[in-house]
């Protein structure tokens, strides 16, 4: 074996009565033993391996050998030790608890795979549940897609007018179709919008998103996201903003507009 496991019962049996040279030198030999509780060794090398002097290493292996009569194990009169030849111990005990290790090892793997089980199967539960409300909430947000689309397109006029002076909203939709090819309404509701603005972003903020998104998806079918609800919408705004500012660097919003416009038409 590469390593042995001391029996927690070691210390309170009857070996707690010996001295500490007797059960250093038991250990050692412990250590030294085979599956089957052989094992080879001389009394100056376990004098070596211990530290323990060599008459004490002497004494210990006559305790060993000795019967005890306060031992809980039948068998063999109490002894721990059995010489079978020059140096070479048999440890009469060795293999009754290396089969009860054994059996607490599996008994603890065993233990273990259950909770692992459960846990794998808890687990695979709440991904189906989840993967049953992601497609759920996909499915709403579709819908709500759809319905944003409809209201932006019943907002869109043949012939739209300036911004009205003073609201940053209008000023930010005229941007939105002349940028996009676009014609909806000036003075429209637009609460996504709105609310952006409301928060903190600015008219450049809200032009930049515009010119980035208008750069991705012109020309794909993404196109028809191309409205002030689905820019501007909560969810959707820090991705878009970072997204328009890495990609724009130092350039201004129109800029950044004459760009992508150029670039669509070659």
């Amino acid at each position: 074996m590469e390593f042995v496991k001391l029996y927690k019962g070691f210390w309170s049996g009857s070996m707690s009565d010996e001295k500490p040279y007797t059960k250093l030198v038991f250990i050692a030999l412990l250590s030294l033993s085979d599956d089957y509780g052989n094992a080879h060794a001389g009394v100056s090398f376990l004098s070596k391996m211990t530290g323990v002097e060599e008459w004490d290493v002497e004494e210990a292996l006559k305790r060993l050998q000795a019967p005890d009569p306060a031992s809980t194990t039948e068998g063999n009169n109490g002894r721990r030790l059995i010489l079978k030849g020059p140096n070479r111990w048999f440890i009469v005990n060795y293999r009754l608890y290396y089969e009860k290790s054994r059996e607490e090892e599996r008994k603890s793997y065993k233990q273990d795979w259950q909770r692992r089980k459960r846990t794998e199967d808890t687990l695979r539960t709440d991904e189906d549940s989840c993967g049953q409300l992601r497609t759920n909430e996909d499915t709403a947000f579709l819908e709500r897609e759809k319905e944003s689309e409809r209201e932006s397109e019943s907002e869109i006029q043949d012939s739209p007018p300036k911004s009205p002076k003073g609201d940053l909203a209008s000023e930010v939709v005229e941007f939105l179709n002349t940028t996009c090819g676009r014609a909806f309404h000036l003075n429209g509701k637009y609460p996504e919008l709105r609310a952006r603005l409301k928060a903190g972003a600015t008219v450049d903020d809200c032009k930049r998103v515009i010119a980035e998104k208008f750069r991705q998806w012109r020309g794909t079918d993404q196109a028809k996201y191309l409205n002030p609800t689905t820019l501007f919408r909560a969810c959707h705004w820090d991705v878009y903003l970072e997204e328009a500012k890495f990609h724009q660097g130092f350039a201004t919003p129109e800029e950044a507009a004459k760009l992508t416009t150029r670039g669509a038409n070659g």
